[in-house]
């Protein structure tokens, strides 16, 4: 990635001053009749006028010199090992408009201090899906405020928000037709508990940032083994911030060399921002289902932590996020290991029902994208998008974390289940509020995931050639590996098909590469099959031919080498089976 290419010219929408209300922090969830809003309307009118407007004061510049400035803030955020947190002085929005509203006036450049953009707007009522919008809208003035429609398309209910259109227009959204509940909220009184009691409290936890961050937080970035400890009051405040997008939507990172200068590389980071879950669906107006889940989800987080905050968000309360680097000499001779696959009765379960989950305690695989998340907030619905949507508090790491290199792995440990979820990808649905009982120790939640990214194979054949071999071997070992400070005994892995979906890798293959990993590291393996019984009596059958042959992890590496070569002309497992069968 060039420096360059990453300064977009961006062009602002427009706002207009009489969509805002003066915000004030209630405790009270009464409700107001229609008569009363109604009556309401001179005084409103009369706040506004009294308010002076949002970019009057913001500093401009002439062409040449605002490319200049942003290409030096540019430059200051890639080389700052901290995160632009919302009230950074980084925090900026640049801006390249017109003048004025001659075509021959030229352009400027305009600074804006999207944290001023956040206070102004999220210290006012919102009380309706178009409020939300210009809200959202207006901490973003670089965005067109047609590209963020999706707020309408989730939001929007005609008989509630109907009743605060204090002068119609020609342009009112009227919105799909055969919108259902599946794909935003449909009924009067889900806007109620929503614009009364959780949005309120949304706002309110995003202006906290200053308070909650007098230290700042640093980038987990590339090739450095690092920990961040949080709050979870902290993690609430950055979530709530990306629901407003009002942080940078895209960390990055340049690293210096020794010798002073930057490498030519920077580092990408996860795009933490709901703005492509806010993204206009132009030719139906409707969000899909999937996506419409994952919004309902983190709404329901916000629900929970507003309705239990002094516990669930009680200073004690933490999380975890560690990245972890390994070098080559960590890893074990793959094709040497003298330890045996199944060292003992027990050490390998397969689970035909259940999931990852469910198996509390235990070290969880996260099936990862390079990129933290994957698409959790840009129209991903796989294994990652929906554990980051169930447990929201995993997505806060894909704020200060750098894109996975081949030799790490992210370790994030206490964040709660707060939703349930039925249906895969595009029949993904949120069912309903999730009660987490896991046990807290010393402040966590003794839930620990392990990010680990498997390759995407567009040619599915190339998975069987060595190097493909040791770098998911490598990879899944990372993931499992056990540091010092780790408990003993070890925890176990549950896992699954990890790459085994859309990155197209041979299920199979995975289950024995996540077997020999886990065999390295000395941990017992837990794998579910997500109700696949025929596989769950293969990996079974398979698993016990290992033991009572006394397999070690040097063997069976030289035995998927091997059948790489081959030819392949049957699947891996009747090969294996061939193979110890003929040492007899």
């Amino acid at each position: 990635m060039k420096v360059s290419a990453n300064l977009k010219k961006i062009v602002a929408s427009d706002y207009s001053k009489e969509d805002e209300i003066q915000h004030s922090h209630s405790d009270s969830n009464e409700e107001r009749s229609e008569n009363e809003v109604g009556n309401d309307q001179n005084e409103w009118k009369k706040e506004l006028e009294r308010e002076e407007p949002t970019n009057q004061s913001e500093p401009k510049y002439e062409e040449e010199e605002g490319r200049r400035l942003a290409k030096d803030w540019e430059t200051r955020v890639l080389n700052s090992t901290e995160v632009v947190l919302p009230h950074s002085p980084l925090n900026i929005v640049w801006v390249n408009r017109k003048k004025n509203e001659s075509e021959a006036s030229g352009n400027c450049w305009i600074e804006f201090k999207r944290w001023d953009l956040a206070q102004h707007s999220l210290n006012r009522k919102v009380r309706n899906a178009k409020e939300l919008l210009n809200a959202i809208s207006s901490i973003n003035p670089q965005k067109d405020k047609d590209s963020l429609m999706g707020i309408m398309e989730f939001f929007h209910v005609k008989e509630y928000d109907s009743k605060f259109n204090l002068e119609e227009k020609e342009d009112e959204y009227v919105g799909a037709k055969d919108k259902t509940s599946k794909c935003g909220f449909t009924s009067v009184e889900q806007c109620q508990k929503f614009y009364d009691g959780t949005l309120p409290f949304i706002q309110k936890i995003a202006l906290e940032s200053s308070t909650l961050f007098p230290d700042g937080i640093p980038k987990l970035i590339q090739q450095v083994t690092k920990e961040i400890v949080i709050t979870r009051r902290q993690a609430a405040c950055l979530l709530a911030n990306a629901f407003f997008c009002s942080l940078i939507e895209v960390q990055l990172y340049q690293c210096p060399t020794k010798t002073g200068n930057l490498d030519e590389e920077v580092q990408g980071f996860p795009a933490f921002s709901f703005s492509g879950l806010w993204k206009r669906h132009v030719y139906t107006d409707l969000i899909p289902q999937q996506e419409a889940a994952k919004i309902f989800c983190f709404i329901h987080y916000f629900e929970r932590i507003s309705e239990g905050e002094d516990v669930l968000l009680a200073p004690e309360r933490r999380l975890m996020f560690k990245r972890r680097s390994l070098e080559e000499a960590d890893y074990p001779d793959w094709k040497k290991s003298p330890r045996t696959v199944v060292e003992r009765s027990g050490n390998v379960e397969i689970f035909g029902k259940g999931s990852i989950e469910d198996a509390r305690g235990d070290l969880q695989a996260d099936f990862a994208n390079l990129s933290l998340g994957g698409g959790v907030f840009t129209g991903g619905c796989v294994q990652e998008e929906i554990r980051f949507s169930v447990c929201p508090e995993l997505a806060v790491g894909m704020l200060f974390t750098a894109y996975m290199k081949d030799n790490e792995a992210v370790i994030m440990k206490g964040a709660e289940q707060f939703s349930n979820y039925k249906g895969y990808a595009g029949t993904l649905e949120f069912a309903g509020d999730h009660k987490d009982t896991t046990e807290i120790v010393g402040g966590f939640i003794d839930t620990t995931v392990v990010a680990i990214d498997a390759v995407h194979f567009w040619d599915k054949e190339i998975q069987f050639e060595e190097s493909w071999i040791m770098r998911e071997l490598n990879k899944a070992y990372c993931g499992f590996y056990l540091d010092a400070n780790d408990v003993r005994p070890p925890k176990a892995i549950a896992t699954g098909n990890w790459g085994c979906g859309v990155f197209n890798g041979n299920k199979q293959l995975k289950f024995l590469i996540q077997l020999a990993a886990a065999s390295a590291c000395d941990r017992p393996l837990k794998y579910y099959t997500f109700g696949d019984e025929t596989l769950k009596q293969q990996l079974d059958g398979m698993q016990k031919l290992l033991a009572s042959q006394g397999v070690t992890i040097g063997r069976l590496v030289k035995m998927m080498v091997k059948y790489g070569r081959s030819g392949r002309k049957t699947d891996l497992f009747e090969w294996i089976v061939t193979q110890l069968e003929g040492s007899r």
